[in-house]
């Protein structure tokens, strides 16, 4: 019996153009990548003949897929996907600037496409002897990166991403995978030895203390509204909320409470 056990494998990806048409694939997420996780659920119903428990047809419902990658940041290519929550890096070069001109609070309310295309396209593959498998995944959503670290340690990373679909699957495909060491877009580790804890006092950021370790995440939230506004905004920033509007943090700029006319410090849909 044979046992794989990935010796030999590689992770990639790259933003598409269009939401779920797959590209090809050159990105590496940092170093020391891993896939932790992979599934995909097709909810198929079965359909039994009258009376029996033997199946006579199926279909298949709703399809839901999800990855996990670990990995550890690197100065050179992991900054990339961060594009993937905020939108594209306007700098160009170090040092990267995520988000590139979006204000406090504010993110991107859109699955945009083109040069500031957010979703992914990731293909995983495995060499076996003469032979690889390889699966493609498109329409890739990352629903959260996390970073975590201590003193003396690398800098760690996690993505949680949603697909979907499946574009291809080779099970025993001739000929050799592309090899993560082909690939020499990968920079040096970072690694963790001192750092400082600063909050902005609305002014210039005030160093509070020094941290030995830390756990980050950050969480991209798509948020639908689907009716109720008559703005002109994607949730109706501008103009009048229908059907009902809740106060978060901050007043109401506007001529009342769920009728504004003007601006508003934040909003939120129902």
């Amino acid at each position: 019996m044979v046992v794989y056990t990935g010796g030999s494998a590689s992770v990639f990806y790259d933003y598409e153009s269009t939401f779920g048409t797959a590209v090809a694939t050159d990105k590496p997420f940092g170093l020391n990548q891993k896939v932790t996780s992979l599934s995909v659920q097709t909810n198929r119903m079965n359909f039994n003949k009258l009376g029996q428990v033997e199946t006579t047809a199926f279909a298949f419902g709703q399809q839901q897929g999800s990855v996990g990658i670990g990995f550890v940041f690197d100065d050179n290519v992991s900054h990339n996907i961060f594009e993937s929550i905020y939108g594209a890096d306007t700098n160009g070069t170090s040092p990267f600037t995520y988000p590139a001109n979006l204000g406090q609070g504010n993110a991107p309310t859109t699955m945009v496409t083109g040069s500031n295309s957010r979703s992914l396209t990731t293909e995983i593959a495995v060499q076996v002897g003469t032979n690889h498998k390889l699966r493609k995944l498109s329409g890739c959503v990352v629903n959260s990166i996390g970073l975590s670290t201590s003193i003396g340690q690398p800098v760690n990373g996690t993505i949680d991403m949603s697909f979907g679909k499946e574009v291809s699957s080779t099970i025993d495909g001739s000929g050799a995978i592309t090899l993560q060491s082909a690939q020499t877009q990968a920079g040096n580790p970072y690694t963790f030895a001192h750092g400082h804890f600063k909050v902005h006092d609305g002014s210039q950021l005030t160093e509070i203390g020094e941290i030995q370790d830390c756990d980050i995440n950050w969480v991209g939230s798509f948020q639908s509204c689907s009716a109720g506004w008559d703005g002109n905004g994607d949730c109706g920033v501008t103009d009048t909320y229908a059907t009902s509007c809740s106060e978060d943090d901050g007043p109401w700029w506007g001529s009342d409470d769920c009728n504004f006319s003007q601006s508003q410090v934040t909003q939120r849909c129902k």
